[in-house]
């Protein structure tokens, strides 16, 4: 017996209620079924320290913003990045 049932999920409660290694999973089927690009939103886990978790979250912001930053900004940037071979 075939029986076809519609369930309505809050998607703001369903990844509220996941843990980080569930909401890794997410970005990874995301990725996969190609809705966000393989290497965009790079995840960094930091635990609790407070000024790592503002630095990832600048980060993130900047990969979605990067036509709002100056050449002179985005050079300072890559300058920066080059200097530790990120």
């Amino acid at each position: 017996m075939n029986v076809d049932t519609d369930i309505s999920i809050d998607v703001i409660d369903l990844l509220e209620s996941c843990d980080i290694s569930e909401i890794l999973e997410i970005i990874d089927w995301l990725k996969a079924e190609r809705h966000i690009a393989r290497n965009a939103y790079p995840i960094t886990i930091s635990d609790n320290n407070p000024d790592d978790l503002e630095f990832d979250r600048l980060l993130s912001e900047a990969i979605g913003n990067r036509f709002k930053l100056t050449s002179e900004d985005k050079l300072l940037i890559k300058e920066a990045l080059q200097k530790y071979q990120f």
